[in-house]
């Protein structure tokens, strides 16, 4: 009897437990449309140009197409005179804003500010600092070693051998940059092998686009220093020993929204498509809830070794 009430108290469980499961709709979490607003304004370049559009939802069926904005007012002020110049809409199909700079001097130190007035009467707006020029001269190579290459067979099936040759440098810069802005060095390395003629002659070794040290904040002493450990591959009828040849490329200067941005888009760019990597993180330095950046920069393209 024990037995069979037993048995009874459990078909009723899972008959309730069963009865019991019901399907839930989860709404998604409110969507507030907002303006999305990139800028950004260098001394390399007479042209100022914005582009305006809105965001998108994130939940629902998602397209390739953006809602871009034609509508807009848009000014840049500079704020130490209170002029101003007005960026006309160029190319509607992409929501481009342009204006040819004939009045402000984009001179290291001095700020501006984009005004964005929507038609709706919303303004949005957002301050730059022109960071100080970047000097190729005043970065300088202290210290530089190719090592003893490493023989690797895996990957490339029988007979696939080629060898990893670790490379150290380490820079130093010199020129003024202060505390408030940031540089990046965006460097190749080209290593030769004397004994070999063109065209096999050399191998290009990128130094910097690394997440951790793409980008470096100044210092009030003007002395940044940078230990880059890499390594490069050879064989494929480019045997060693190496040397360098030389090391050339460009150096950044930038106010922190640019840095800012240019770091998000790093690491968003890692994400992918991968659902377990984590959510990207919107940048933005304009006021009343807008996305966006403006930012500026600067740059300067050289050699800084040549053997």
């Amino acid at each position: 009897m024990k037995a069979k009430f037993t048995l009874f108290l459990s078909i009723l469980a899972a008959v309730l437990f069963v009865g019991c499961e019901t399907d839930s709709v989860v709404e998604p979490p409110p969507y507030e449309k907002k303006p999305v607003i990139m800028s950004f304004i260098t001394p390399k370049s007479n042209e100022i140009s914005a582009q305006l559009s809105y965001t998108k939802p994130y939940f629902g069926k998602q397209t390739y197409d953006f809602e871009y904005i034609t509508d807009a007012s848009v000014y840049v002020v500079d704020l130490s005179n209170n002029d101003s110049l007005e960026l006309r809409l160029t190319d509607p199909n992409t929501g481009i804003y342009t204006v040819l700079n004939t009045k402000f001097s984009l001179d290291a130190g001095k700020s501006f500010r984009m005004i964005v007035q929507l038609a709706n009467g919303k303004t949005f707006t957002a301050n730059t600092t022109i960071p100080p020029s970047p000097d190729m001269s005043k970065l300088k190579a202290t210290y530089m070693s190719i090592g003893k290459p490493t023989v690797e067979t895996n990957g490339g099936g029988p007979g696939f051998v080629y060898e990893t040759n670790p490379f150290l440098l380490n820079l130093e810069y010199r020129g003024v940059l202060g505390e408030k802005f940031y540089f990046s060095p965006q460097l190749v390395a080209t290593m030769v092998n004397d004994s070999l003629q063109f065209p096999y002659d050399s191998l290009d070794v990128e130094i910097s686009f690394k997440t951790n040290e793409e980008i470096l904040k100044g210092n009030p002493e003007n002395l940044v220093k940078m230990n880059y450990n890499r390594s490069f591959e050879s064989g494929f009828n480019i045997p060693g020993p190496f040397k360098v040849k030389s090391i050339w490329g460009a150096l950044y200067t930038m106010d922190k929204p640019y840095k800012d941005f240019y770091m998000n888009q790093l690491t968003n760019n890692g994400n992918g498509s991968n659902p377990f990597s984590e959510p990207s993180i919107l940048i933005s330095n304009f006021s009343e809830g807008a996305i966006g950046i403006f930012g500026s920069y600067d740059f300067e393209k050289g050699v800084i070794y040549n053997r």
